[in-house]
């Protein structure tokens, strides 16, 4: 960021007259927490499958675990989007950029994340985040995994 600011008008979703989302990405400069309070209603509502990201502020912890804990709060679940690396590696595996991918078929996995693990994970993070009455959903279209297993 440059240090310049600029004042938008924000509404919070809940008020929104639109049909409500069955998905939402959030990418709003740390402000996630604040748009969670303006959403509570369609989270808990409507359920939408989220995607947010989540910065790492070692000198302000809690306005880095304020929107987890919201939607933890909200029935959600957690997973950390990383990649299962077949044999011969057998891992799981998170690329840094233009780091080269171990031998191995690949396939999306995404992990279960336990809240207490944030500040030993990198800075920046997206979260898949999927309401725990819609899980069934998800498995046909990713394997969600709670342990890491080989693939078939």
């Amino acid at each position: 960021m440059n240090g310049e600011s600029e004042e938008v008008q924000t509404f919070c979703l809940d008020n929104l007259k639109y049909p409500k989302p069955d998905f939402i990405k959030l990418d709003v400069e740390g402000h996630e927490f604040e748009v969670i309070q303006g959403a509570l209603n369609t989270l808990k509502t409507k359920k939408p499958m989220i995607m947010f990201e989540n910065w790492l502020s070692r000198e302000d912890p809690e306005n880095t675990l304020l929107p987890i804990k919201a939607l933890l709060k909200c029935g959600y679940k957690l997973f950390v989007p990383m990649w299962w690396i077949g044999a011969p590696s057998n891992q799981l595996f998170w690329p840094k950029p233009h780091q080269a991918f171990p031998k191995g078929p690949r396939q999306m996995a995404y992990v279960s994340y336990e809240p207490e693990t944030r500040f030993s994970l990198r800075d920046q993070i997206n979260f898949f985040c999927c309401h725990e009455d819609r899980l069934g959903e998800v498995g046909g279209v990713f394997d969600v995994l709670d342990q890491p297993s080989p693939l078939p």
